[in-house]
């Protein structure tokens, strides 16, 4: 949607001590904007100065703080704001079950709140101006909530939500709000979000115990960054997509960076729920160090006295296939009947040698053979009953 043009280059950017926020005060200072980018420690605001940018302190958990950044943007730029760029926010690793409310209240405090009274400080100066630009940095996983990350995810969702509902209220404004869904970035986040995991302290009576202190213990050492770093991009991926959507006419209402943010999204939108929940769970076995139990209809009821459904048998499917089988063979036993006709036999079976694996090769896989392999054909029991090679 077009929508009024930013008559001042002038932008407030949050959280620029590292990463992100501050790859983005650097490019947008380079095309010519006034930046007045924030901090919330000390010795951030001195590498702030040290870089020739003239820094504000903010802490977007406090109010307080939020009103005095506010206060000091508009004296410094004569009443006047193109843009405000909220950036600041942190991420935790934890199971639903084990996050205590203290850790949800902090988490929502910086990420929503903070993000949302200081945005209201502005519209209505927006709203006066007839322009503005409103862009919140979300993450891929403000539309695909993961596991372990059950407590950010909700953060971001928070942000998603209140975003989609602010732009429409301001549909007659000039103003336009814009959402940035970061996928992996070679930034500190996984090292910071590590160290705040551990402020909280680790329940010793969770079943995640061992996996929190592997889990910690590889992002402090950078190792969880190596393994993703082929789906990685610099900061200055997002500081460019940032950057556009301020200059352009017709800004979009999301900005996706790297390839793992597009395909978050199209598993979320794309696929059924309880086929996301099938690829999720059995990574997550895998990660956990459990022998994934293909066939295992415990997951979802005792599915094994009765006929699968549809999606039950390519959620089945699908779990073979990420599991590294080569083949396999699925045979209808006893009695029980084709949900669709039988042309093959009582005790026939059909087999398809040399799936391949990858994605989204696999989907086309599984579109052609839906016909003759998902409909109707009633799966084993147990895995012991099927013909499976892995």
């Amino acid at each position: 949607m077009k929508t009024a043009s930013v008559k001042t280059k002038t932008v407030l950017v949050t959280g620029c001590s590292s990463g992100i926020g501050l790859a983005t005060a650097r490019r947008l200072r380079e095309n010519g904007w006034q930046v007045a980018p924030t901090a919330r420690k000390p010795a951030d605001l001195e590498m702030l100065r040290a870089e020739g940018f003239d820094p504000i302190a903010l802490d977007v958990a406090d109010s307080a703080s939020i009103a005095d950044a506010a206060n000091e943007v508009l004296r410094r730029f004569n009443g006047q704001l193109g843009a405000i760029v909220n950036n600041a926010g942190f991420g935790l690793t934890s199971a639903v079950e084990d996050a205590p409310r203290a850790m949800l209240r902090d988490i929502f405090e910086v990420n929503v709140f903070g993000l949302q009274e200081l945005t209201n400080r502005f519209i209505p100066l927006f709203r006066k101006q007839g322009y503005g630009r409103i862009v919140n940095v979300s993450s891929v996983v403000g539309e695909l909530s993961l596991p372990f990350a059950g407590v950010y995810s909700a953060s971001k969702f928070a942000v998603e939500a209140l975003s989609d509902a602010l732009r429409r209220e301001l549909f007659n404004s000039g103003v336009a709000v814009s959402i940035i869904q970061p996928g992996p970035i070679e930034t500190k986040f996984s090292e910071n979000l590590a160290h705040r995991t551990e402020r909280y302290g680790l329940n010793p009576d969770s079943p995640f115990t061992e996996f929190y202190k592997t889990a910690i213990e590889t992002r402090k050492t950078g190792r969880a960054a190596r393994t993703a770093e082929k789906f990685m991009k610099p900061p200055e991926a997002v500081a460019e997509k940032i950057f556009r959507c301020l200059e352009s006419p017709r800004p979009k209402i999301r900005y996706r960076v790297t390839a793992v943010a597009y395909f978050g999204t199209f598993v979320r939108r794309a696929l059924p729920a309880a086929l996301v929940d099938c690829i999720m769970i059995s990574k997550l076995r895998k990660k956990l160090g459990n022998t994934p139990q293909i066939f295992n209809y415990g997951d979802y009821g005792q599915l094994n006295v009765r006929a699968p459904t549809f999606m039950e048998n390519r959620c089945a499917m699908y779990l073979a296939i990420i599991h590294g089988a080569r083949g396999f063979s699925l045979y209808k036993y006893g009695d029980s009947k084709w949900i669709e006709g039988d042309k093959v036999g009582k005790r026939g079976g059909v087999n398809y040698p040399d799936l391949r694996i990858g994605m989204p090769p696999v989907i086309k896989e599984i579109k052609s053979l839906s016909e003759p392999l998902m409909l109707g054909k009633t799966l084993p029991a147990k895995a012991s009953d099927a013909n499976i090679h892995l």
